[in-house]
């Protein structure tokens, strides 16, 4: 029932039937309980919506190889569908933003691992601001080969306007990837700014491109970032929580 939490405006009538015949109402994240709660004066319990994880079996330059990405770039990897809300414009709007010798200098490559609606407007973005050397599009992935595209990853952006708890987030601090977030709902609960990731405005394409450059260019800020980020994974988000959770409501 989880894709009902999109917005508590919409069909209020039918949810609220819904909900007091309930035994249980689950939220992916502390933000929608909070918006559902108010909304509807429930109470749900929050379970994030984990999977197991798991480490790829080859390294970085492997799969670039195999997806066709050069060796020598700095990978800023986006993952999930290319919508709207999503805004996957960002990052393109970012790099614009690069002159020629940040270009060199910092060697960013923008990779997107996913399909939608907008993805024809992107690859016309690209082509048109001469970009097509610093971009891939890799289209739909299957959820098992998301592990290589983090594995070649650099720094993982995720730009939405609004998040749940987003697993593609979730499988890249699992990895320990420098992370930059837009300072949203759903995702300032994940990533704390400076500590285990990078917030930026999510209008702001020149705070997003200083974020990368500030990754790319100190690398052990970068690496700090990233194990932070595995280390809050390891603390709040588990897999066996998630089971024993909902093990508990249907007991």
């Amino acid at each position: 029932y989880t894709t009902l939490f999109r917005s508590p405006q919409d069909h209020f009538t039918i949810y609220s039937k819904f909900f007091r015949s309930a035994e249980n109402v689950v939220a992916v994240s502390a933000d929608i309980k909070d918006n559902y709660d108010t909304a509807y004066g429930i109470n749900c319990k929050v379970v994030y919506p984990m999977i197991p994880f798991v480490k790829a079996d080859k390294d970085s330059s492997c799969y670039r190889v195999k997806y066709h990405v050069p060796i020598d770039v700095n990978v800023i990897s986006m993952v999930g569908s290319l919508k709207g809300m999503k805004n996957p414009q960002r990052i393109i709007e970012a790099l614009c933003l690069f002159d020629k010798e940040e270009l060199t200098k910092y060697k960013p490559y923008v990779v997107y691992a996913g399909a939608g609606p907008m993805i024809e407007e992107l690859k016309f973005l690209v082509e048109s601001k001469g970009l097509s050397e610093y971009v891939s599009f890799l289209g739909l992935i299957p959820n098992s080969q998301i592990r290589e595209v983090m594995t070649m990853t650099d720094v993982y952006l995720i730009a939405s306007d609004f998040e749940g708890t987003s697993v593609s987030l979730l499988e890249a601090m699992y990895n320990s990837k420098a992370i930059v977030a837009s300072d949203v709902p759903g995702l300032r609960d994940m990533i704390s700014n400076g500590e285990n990731g990078l917030l930026y405005d999510v209008d702001s394409s020149a705070q997003l491109k200083e974020c990368i450059i500030k990754l790319l260019k100190s690398k052990p800020d970068a690496e700090r970032l990233g194990k932070a980020a595995r280390y809050s994974y390891e603390l709040k988000y588990d897999y066996g929580d998630v089971l024993n959770s909902y093990k508990n409501m249907l007991r």
